[in-house]
């Protein structure tokens, strides 16, 4: 072969490759976080911030989900890691800081810090996530968080507040940007109604303190915020997608 005729052939090989490679859509990893968005805090009675010091210890996640890798549950016995959509950081470390972020802007305490190294906290918040992770089946898209938190009196080491919630919100997007937008609207919801939970105990034990009756969240008005009145009503139970009741055709339900 001639020298030309190989280098041309050479070059159109080159071409030919240079153009196949141009045309393959390159995947890559998307990273999400969840986002602090303003709370609506009570006007009225309130007298925050409160003379405690409150310490916010790192968020425990359950081991299945504190990982880099969004968890998808396809059903009650399967769930997989999505290698395309992962965390920004760890969901510990970011539940942490979101947490952190609405406690601080609630401004509820005095002094609010997750660590304080030369004086002890008169509480200390402690947090358990049991699941945080997207639904996807064939009829179904959603997002589902479940937490628990309490706070501990340093003095006796009893529970002076607990709450907990087990929350699936559908989803009506295949997007998994719309699921972690789900989850974070999911925990602005329930940090609003902790703060409000909160700021009314500790008003009455200002209140206790003074000799003056305790008032309640109807007493108060202000403590729901100025939410509208369907935010305040008792939140409907959620239906796991993942229901044993669900997974059975109708023919064949009792």
């Amino acid at each position: 072969m001639r020298p030309k005729a190989a280098l041309l052939l050479l070059l159109l090989g080159l071409f030919g490759c240079g153009t196949l490679l141009g045309t393959k859509t390159v995947r890559q990893q998307r990273k999400f976080t969840l986002v602090a968005q303003p709370l609506r805090l009570p006007v009225g009675l309130s007298e925050r911030p409160y003379a405690y010091k409150v310490q916010l210890r790192k968020v425990e996640v359950s081991r299945l989900y504190d990982r880099d890798q969004l968890v998808s549950r396809l059903s009650q016995y399967e769930v997989r890691e999505d290698r395309w959509n992962v965390w920004a950081s760890r969901p510990s470390d970011m539940l942490t800081a979101t947490l952190q972020r609405y406690l601080a802007d609630a401004g509820l305490f005095a002094q609010f810090e997750r660590e304080f190294l030369d004086q002890r906290p008169d509480y200390v918040l402690e947090v358990l996530v049991g699941a945080i992770e997207c639904f996807t089946t064939e009829e179904h898209s959603a997002a589902h968080l479940a937490l628990s938190w309490r706070l501990v009196d340093q003095k006796d080491n009893k529970v002076s507040w607990s709450g907990r919630f087990d929350r699936e919100e559908p989803v009506y997007s295949r997007d998994i940007g719309a699921a972690v937008q789900a989850l974070s609207e999911i925990l602005h919801n329930e940090c609003e109604k902790m703060v409000r939970e909160l700021d009314l105990r500790f008003l009455n034990l200002a209140r206790q303190q003074r000799g003056e009756p305790p008032l309640s969240a109807g007493e108060v008005g202000g403590t729901h915020g100025n939410a509208p009145a369907e935010d305040q009503a008792e939140a409907a139970p959620y239906e796991l997608l993942y229901d044993p009741e669900k997974m059975i055709a109708p023919e064949n339900r009792p």
